[in-house]
């Protein structure tokens, strides 16, 4: 296993300097991601729901945040670095018979059984296959990007059999994946939900008990991320975005942010001055741009090469 988790001294130097290019030999083909809200930037959209109409309106991008996703940082960054064309439009899948993108996340999205179960993991990874002839190209990049739904799915209903049937999941379309080709994949654990907006609200007690719980889901998929490794003798990349999420809030200041507990959108001076990049979270759960570029950055360091 290669660069499995970042080193908190060389990511806070990377992060404090977000337009630093680095070398890499990685000519993707593509870039393939499976999530959630943290990464979709439309599917959820295509649906045109009612309840999700603000999404077309400032300051949000067609998703949860006001600007350009972490997956799509690190496209920007492997294009400039590599003279690439990556992208990771929407797949569209979710309205159309055939994917248009190569970004499946959608936004609600669960690993595990709870959650609706055409946005789940499971879902997105079958709908890929099944456009694809059931092949992975192994020169391609894929992440998998999911698991805060699941985590607070377990907070609320207090059942931490959630977590483990998530995790479960994730391993079975991690397999699904690497059976059917794919060399070159990046799993992203779980932020710290103790530390959004949405969690902190809720007092001491349930901060706490949400930190533990995302600990628990992070440290059974990097069980089971092991297992399929050693198994298949593969490399699969770890991003510790928990690890992130500490380092971003405790050197707050140093990195530009003046509010890192409260939603930007409950804001009245944030939203009416357009002070987002003071903020980390955008709303009470989702980071703004600013914080999105960051982690893109981030996954950029540690992205993995192609096999040899």
């Amino acid at each position: 296993m290669k660069r499995k988790f970042l080193l908190c001294q060389l990511l806070l130097i990377y992060i404090l300097l977000p337009f630093q290019a680095i070398a890499s030999n990685t000519p993707f083909s593509n870039i393939f991601v499976f999530g959630d809200s943290l990464s979709d930037n439309g599917n959820i959209n295509s649906l045109s729901l009612p309840d999700l109409s603000f999404l077309n309106s400032p300051p949000f991008n067609h998703g949860f945040t006001n600007g350009p996703f972490a997956v799509e940082v690190l496209a920007n960054n492997l294009n400039r670095d590599q003279n690439l064309h990556l992208t990771v439009n929407p797949s569209l899948h979710l309205v159309n018979r055939l994917p248009v993108g190569t970004n499946y996340a959608v936004a609600g999205a669960r690993a595990g059984a709870t959650g609706n179960p055409l946005f789940n993991l499971s879902s997105q990874v079958n709908t890929f296959l099944g456009s694809h002839s059931n092949s992975a190209p192994n020169d391609a990049l894929y992440i998998i990007f999911i698991g805060s739904n699941d985590v607070l799915d377990a907070l609320q209903t207090s059942d931490r059999r959630l977590i483990t049937t998530a995790v479960e999941a994730i391993d079975n379309s991690l397999r699904e994946l690497v059976y059917a080709g794919a060399e070159s994949i990046l799993v992203v654990n779980v932020s710290d939900l103790g530390l959004t907006p949405r969690v902190r609200a809720l007092g001491t007690a349930v901060v706490k008990q949400a930190t533990r719980l995302t600990n628990d889901f992070n440290s059974q998929l990097v069980r089971y991320v092991h297992k399929i490794e050693k198994e298949r003798q593969i490399d699969i990349v770890d991003f510790d975005f928990f690890q992130l999420s500490h380092t971003v809030s405790e050197n707050s200041v140093g990195l530009g942010y003046i509010n890192t507990t409260e939603a930007c959108l409950f804001n009245t001076n944030c939203v009416a001055q357009g002070k987002f990049d003071d903020f980390i979270y955008l709303d009470d759960i989702h980071p703004t741009a600013d914080a999105q570029q960051r982690i893109g950055h981030a996954l950029y360091t540690i992205v993995p090469e192609l096999p040899e």
